[in-house]
């Protein structure tokens, strides 16, 4: 039983890990979007 939890997150780890890059790059991304779209409207 117990290793079997082992393997099953073993086999999840990797997906959350890109999930949470994933997540994090289109923070960024929006960020970045934001930011230069409301220089574009002020400049």
């Amino acid at each position: 039983m117990y290793k079997n939890v082992i393997m099953y997150l073993k086999k999840l780890y990797p997906k959350l890990i890109i999930l949470v890059v994933l997540c994090f790059a289109l923070d960024i991304i929006y960020m970045i979007y934001a930011t230069k779209t409301v220089r574009g409207n002020v400049g």
